[in-house]
């Protein structure tokens, strides 16, 4: 009979204490998240038009693969700001909406 295999016990116990010694260092603020997403669109933005300009430029055609690129550039930069956008309208909604019915009011 075999001997118990502590390799995934030893690597559990490791990414527990990473973890722990992580979040006791740092504190995301809602304010950082929203900068490290809006910036990441601004670039892959600013990367997808660059490309495709490049690629104009140097052979006097769009090639398929940088069009797609750029697709996706731009379907990522709308699920950034419209995801936003939307959860915090629809957020704010509901919260109005609880605290309204909570203090008597109905809308």
């Amino acid at each position: 009979m075999q001997g118990i295999n502590a390799e995934p016990l030893t690597y559990s116990l490791y990414y527990m204490y990473l973890c722990a010694s992580f979040k006791k260092g740092t504190d995301m603020q809602r304010n950082t998240k929203d900068w490290i997403h809006y910036s990441s669109a601004g670039i892959v933005l600013l990367a997808g038009i660059v490309l495709v300009y490049i690629s104009f430029f140097m052979s006097h055609d769009v090639t398929s693969n940088v069009l797609w690129y750029f697709g996706q550039s731009l379907v990522y930069v709308a699920t950034v700001f419209g995801f936003a956008l939307t959860f915090d309208t629809r957020v704010k909604d509901i919260i109005n909406k609880y605290f309204n019915n909570k203090n008597g009011t109905q809308d």
